[in-house]
């Protein structure tokens, strides 16, 4: 007995059956909405908190900004504010000890490039971490503040850059349109500031290891 038919009459039922099952769906799950699917292009608001050291410096950080990357993640940029509340060390010169406690208020423009973009094809898991790992380079302006004396406030402005790296992590599925995601980035800082009379102005290199969370939603702005 012939399961399958042969010659041209026999082939009509399997292009037939062929056809209707090509137009089934893959799945009973509803497709998600058009437009929606995570393609690598996204706006994402953030906060972060850090620790931070330096040869003469130690404290904590906190970062809010936002976000848009271009489609397949080749790049994106980040606009942010920053404050940082630094302790001079233990080890630390003279100067920076004269200074003591420094706070500091700052904005920052970064452009990220995401060497492994190609990875966003793979649409899993995977793809989405190998994706979102980037390397960084800002620049800002800050505000530091500190006391000379007991009611002496000093402030004084100077320009910095950083380089960075870092990595994102998807909470929940990124083609619902938008979902959180994890966001980690350690940063190199370079900046400065001039004490006064106090001293010689003084170099502020910090490393700062980031760990936040962003509302990331799908699509670009421009």
């Amino acid at each position: 007995m012939r399961i399958f038919p042969t010659g041209v009459s026999g082939a009509v039922p399997l292009v037939a059956v062929s056809l209707v099952l090509l137009s089934m769906p893959a799945s009973a799950a509803d497709p998600p909405d058009a437009g929606s699917e995570y393609n690598g292009a996204f706006l994402e608001p953030s906060v972060r908190g850090a620790f931070v050291i330096g040869p003469q410096w130690r404290g904590w950080a906190i970062d809010a900004g936002i976000r848009q990357a271009f489609p397949l993640s080749l790049a994106d940029v980040r606009l942010s504010y920053r404050f940082d509340r630094l302790e001079p060390r233990d080890d630390a010169g003279p100067t920076a000890r004269a200074i003591g406690p420094l706070k500091t208020h700052g904005v920052r423009a970064h452009l990220a490039i995401h060497p492994l973009y190609i990875f966003t094809f793979r649409s899993d898991g995977l793809g989405y971490l190998a994706s979102s790992v980037f390397v960084e380079f800002g620049l800002g302006l800050d505000v530091h503040t500190f006391k000379r004396a007991a009611d002496d406030l000093r402030r004084n402005s100077r320009f910095g850059w950083s380089v960075g790296a870092g990595f994102d992590v998807p909470l929940m599925d990124p083609d619902r349109g938008a979902a959180p995601w994890l966001n980690i980035v350690y940063r190199f800082s370079r900046r400065s500031v001039h004490p006064g009379a106090l001293g010689p102005t003084q170099p502020l290199r910090t490393h700062t290891i980031f760990a936040g969370l962003g509302w990331r939603i799908n699509g670009a702005i421009f």
